[in-house]
């Protein structure tokens, strides 16, 4: 007797239940991998927001302002309600010869901190760390300033759109000494611009003075500097921070000569 085969319906219901199991068996590996993909990505954005915090605290408690009493001695005819029409104004107008060393400002709706520190707050690069020869001979660029002369160095927060445009990172810039012409200081020894933080959606700078609550500040001394800086960041996955930063300074020049119209270096020292 022959054996019975199967059916085209058994062979049909065969197909589609093996179907069925294919397709739950991928379903759920498909589920499994998007969770580990979400968690990765979770993990590195709680990553760099817990990187980002640890580097603006190292930059705020490192400030370094100008020396005191420098806007009396800029402006010597100002009587004592002018300066204090300039001092009490948060976002006061720009002081010419006078550049600031902090400056919380909005440029094209982004949010931009800049400030000059006494170390390097991130990067490879530190001064101390140079080695220098001591008989080195004298030569015509030492007219020149370089990164390693300074004794504070300029830098600003910036936010910008990633390649892809889908998000904002925000980095640290490094930016050459306020107050020097063009000629007298060797850009090629700043230091590469530092990515802090990527895939951020929304991110507000606020500074806490006497008046209240402020978004924009503009300061030289450090009787003009805020009490506390607040940042609040939000991811574009929707992870949330919000710190605020307690400023710490140390008053002092960007560098120690100045220079003069012809571009070398004299005697003096800088803002």
């Amino acid at each position: 007797m022959r054996a019975r085969g199967f059916t085209l319906l058994e062979t049909m219901l065969a197909m589609v239940v093996g179907i069925l199991v294919l397709t739950a068996a991928l379903g759920v590996m498909t589920g499994v991998r998007s969770s580990e993909s979400a968690l990765v990505t979770r993990a590195t954005q709680q990553r760099e927001l817990a990187d980002l915090r640890i580097a603006v605290s190292s930059a705020l408690t490192r400030l370094r302002p100008a020396p005191n009493n420098i806007i009396r001695q800029s402006i010597p005819n100002a009587t004592d309600e002018q300066l204090d029409a300039i001092l009490d104004d948060p976002f006061a107008e720009p002081i010419e010869g006078l550049p600031h060393h902090f400056e919380l400002s909005s440029e094209s709706g982004k949010p931009r901190l800049e400030i000059v520190v006494d170390r390097l707050p991130m990067g490879t690069y530190r001064p101390d760390e140079m080695e220098l020869d001591a008989d080195e001979e004298t030569t015509e660029e030492d007219s020149v300033l370089t990164f390693g002369d300074l004794l504070g160095f300029r830098g600003a927060f910036e936010l910008r759109a990633s390649q892809e445009r889908t998000a904002y990172e925000l980095w640290w810039v490094p930016l050459p000494p306020a107050g020097l012409e063009e000629t007298a200081f060797d850009l090629t020894t700043l230091p590469e611009s530092t990515r802090l933080c990527a895939h951020l959606a929304e991110i507000s700078w606020s500074a806490f003075i006497d008046s209240g609550k402020v978004s924009q500040i503009r300061a030289i001394e450090s009787r003009q500097f805020p009490a506390y800086i607040e940042l609040e960041v939000r991811t574009i996955d929707g992870l949330y921070a919000s710190w605020m930063f307690e400023l710490g300074w140390i008053p002092g020049t960007e560098f120690e000569a100045g220079v003069t119209d012809d571009g070398e270096l004299g005697e003096g020292s800088g803002a």
